[in-house]
């Protein structure tokens, strides 16, 4: 999904680019296109290798684990070091 939120804003970006360098060029030199702005390799699917998944399973783990700990310490209400003011 942010995957694709990333590759919407370049195409976004590469489409002003290329319209900008239009207006600024020759048009007999030819025209430029979105494709000509955007990032190398942007756009192309790379398959996830198990050992790739095998790591972020890792990664996964160990956050997961961080984030228990964090909890354990937290009141009631949940929130750390806030005064009460009664009076």
């Amino acid at each position: 999904m942010i995957e694709a939120a990333v590759e919407e804003r370049w195409n976004h970006t590469a489409s002003v680019l290329a319209m900008l360098a239009n207006c600024h060029s020759d048009p007999k030199k030819g025209r430029f296109s979105p494709q000509d702005f955007m990032p190398d390799g942007m756009g192309r699917r790379v398959e996830a290798t198990p050992a790739d998944l095998h790591m972020l399973r890792q990664a996964a783990e160990k956050k997961r684990h961080r984030g228990r700990k964090k909890q354990r310490g937290r009141g009631a209400e949940g929130q750390r070091g806030r005064v009460r003011d009664d009076g």
